[in-house]
């Protein structure tokens, strides 16, 4: 009775271990993981289409949010995705890709071509070939490696305006002097002897006066021009420095 009673536990307890194997095996995928787990796969700069095949292909469900781009060689590629590459995540889980989306501006629309330090030609055909028109106000410029460069555009580079819209640019203008006038060099702060003879080199005449001072150091050097620096007056002017003399 016992020798029996054993053996039909012996038998039970075989057909719980082979229960419990069935049971525990299929539930573990070949990488160990549990059977309705799954990893999700890298579907970043693909295209949207082939990264929804992927997801499903893994036993999960792809949604779409939209980004735009203002460049069309990324329309319709996966720029994130909401669950990261190689995690593993419940089978049927939905992840969420956001996608670029470009959308061509309308025709009328163009954009305002960067024209900024160029010659003023240059600039009128960029504007011309971008569909937009050019006109011109000029700014005076003293140097002439300047001349007729484009210092500013009424439209910031980059921007969509309508086709046909007027830009000004303004463009720098170098107007050479008369020949009988010429610039008032700086002669402050220089000795009287430097001061007439930077005078003279530019075709200036001078006068002198005087104004005393009581430190040595200051003596005969220039403290007052009787024309400002930079102003255009005719050649042969008389230009009065005051120079200071300390009394000996």
């Amino acid at each position: 009775m016992n020798n029996h009673l054993w053996k039909n536990l012996r038998s039970i307890r075989s057909i719980l271990v082979v229960l419990l194997i069935m049971v525990f095996i299929p539930l573990r995928t070949a990488h160990g993981a549990p059977a309705n787990f799954v990893k999700v796969p890298n579907v970043l700069n693909i295209p949207k289409d082939q990264a929804l095949a992927s997801l499903k292909n893994a036993g999960l469900v792809g949604t779409v949010t939209t980004l735009p781009v203002d460049d069309p060689r990324y329309n319709l590629m996966v720029k994130m995705q909401s669950h990261k590459p190689g995690d593993l995540i419940t089978k049927g889980t939905v992840v969420t890709l956001t996608v670029l989306l470009y959308a061509a501006p309308p025709p009328n629309l163009v954009k305002v071509p960067n024209v900024l330090n160029i010659p003023k030609d240059q600039a009128l055909a960029s504007l011309k070939n971008a569909g937009l028109v050019g006109t011109v106000t000029t700014l005076p410029v003293d140097d002439p490696r300047y001349n007729l460069m484009v210092k500013m555009q009424s439209h910031k580079p980059g921007d969509l305006i309508t086709k046909g819209t007027v830009v000004t640019l303004t463009v720098l203008l170098y107007a050479a002097p008369p020949p009988n006038l010429v610039k008032v060099p700086n002669v402050l702060e220089i000795s009287k002897d430097q001061a007439e003879m930077s005078l003279q080199n530019v075709g200036l005449r001078s006068s002198v006066k005087y104004l005393p001072v009581d430190n040595p150091k200051y003596n005969n050097m220039v403290k007052i021009q009787s024309h400002k620096p930079g102003d255009m007056i005719l050649k042969g002017t008389v230009v009065t420095i005051t120079v200071l003399r300390f009394p000996k």
